[in-house]
């Protein structure tokens, strides 16, 4: 009986919360450009329903007193300020989409679903005739009509994404640039000596000298890590990848670094147990040079620079509007 009369104070509460008085008008939270955003649309936007429920869920009195009471209703309105700077921009874009005339051809909108659909299936580790079946259970009739709702619900989002891509698809990145960030970096271009290692770690020395001497009779590296090794490496034949002096222990790191390529030690014991370790690569200390380092430096700048675009962009267009805040 509790549980009924709780639920009917949440419809209540909901109700009040959202239902304006017959004949007044809709409240406006603010007027961007003439354009009016009421409340409820920034409530809808912020999901308040969805923060009510919450409260309701762990404190229904001090969701009566945020309702119900002026207190209530200030706090309110400071949390709806908190979101709107969001919700101004959102606006700001969509009004320049539909400036600009942004649209987008058969093409584009083709290739934004199928890679939507193929990251769902992935990420979901669906075939797609069981995604399919999902729709079908969700009154969905098929993948065309799913498609064509994903475009609809998504449609200003994705027209929003094409108008920033236009922003920043025109900006280069020039090899005068890319020179002086090289030679102004010079230190990030360095390198220090490296070896690339895999190795078998065992807990007894019984064992390592067990694998020792199947190395020695011809049996595989890597098949042996994968069958031996305790260690999590193990799955990829004991390969630790590159790495400098200092980042391994000492015992381990002497013996990796006075190894030749292709070279397999003897047994070596660590706090971790008893390693045999082999070195599959090595890298000298020295300087990348800058044709090494071009298209990595091209990338960060260009990176940049699309960023810096985008970020002028954003704050002029909300400098040149006119935005009266209401709350």
């Amino acid at each position: 009986m509790k549980k009924k009369k709780m639920s009917l104070l949440l419809l209540a509460l909901v109700i009040i919360l959202t239902i304006p008085v017959i004949g007044a008008e809709e409240p406006v939270a603010v007027i961007i450009n003439g354009n009016k955003v009421t409340v409820d649309e920034v409530d809808e936007a912020i999901d308040l329903k969805g923060l009510i429920n919450t409260l309701y869920q762990v404190d229904q009195q001090f969701l009566q007193v945020l309702l119900q009471t002026e207190a209530g209703s200030v706090l309110l309105n400071e949390y709806r300020k908190t979101y709107l700077e969001d919700i101004i921009m959102r606006k700001l874009l969509e009004e320049d989409v539909v400036n600009k005339n942004i649209t987008l051809t058969a093409e584009k909108k083709e290739e934004i679903f199928n890679d939507h659909y193929e990251y769902f299936l992935l990420q979901n580790q669906l075939t797609e005739e069981q995604f399919v079946n999902i729709l079908n259970m969700q009154g969905i009739g098929g993948l065309a009509d799913y498609k064509a709702l994903f475009m609809e619900q998504n449609e200003m989002v994705l027209l929003i994404n094409e108008l920033q891509s236009s922003i920043i698809d025109s900006v280069e990145v020039s090899d005068a640039e890319i020179e002086e960030y090289y030679n102004n970096n010079k230190a990030g271009f360095t390198v220090e000596e490296q070896v690339q290692a895999s190795h078998i770690l065992v807990e007894d020395e019984a064992t390592a000298k067990e694998i020792l001497d199947k190395l020695n009779s011809g049996s595989d590296y890597a098949e042996l890590a994968k069958e031996y090794s305790i260690d999590g490496s193990a799955s990829r034949g004991g390969n630790l990848g590159f790495f400098p002096r200092g980042r391994m222990v000492k015992p381990f790191e002497e013996a990796a670094f006075a190894l030749e390529v292709g070279e397999i030690s003897g047994i070596v014991k660590t706090d971790f147990g008893y390693h045999i370790i082999m070195v599959t690569d090595r890298q000298e200390a020295g300087t990348i040079s800058l044709e090494e380092s071009r298209d990595n430096i091209r990338d960060t700048l260009l990176h940049q620079k699309q960023m810096e675009t985008l970020r002028n962009y954003l704050i002029e267009l909300r400098e040149n509007a006119v935005v009266e805040i209401l709350l």
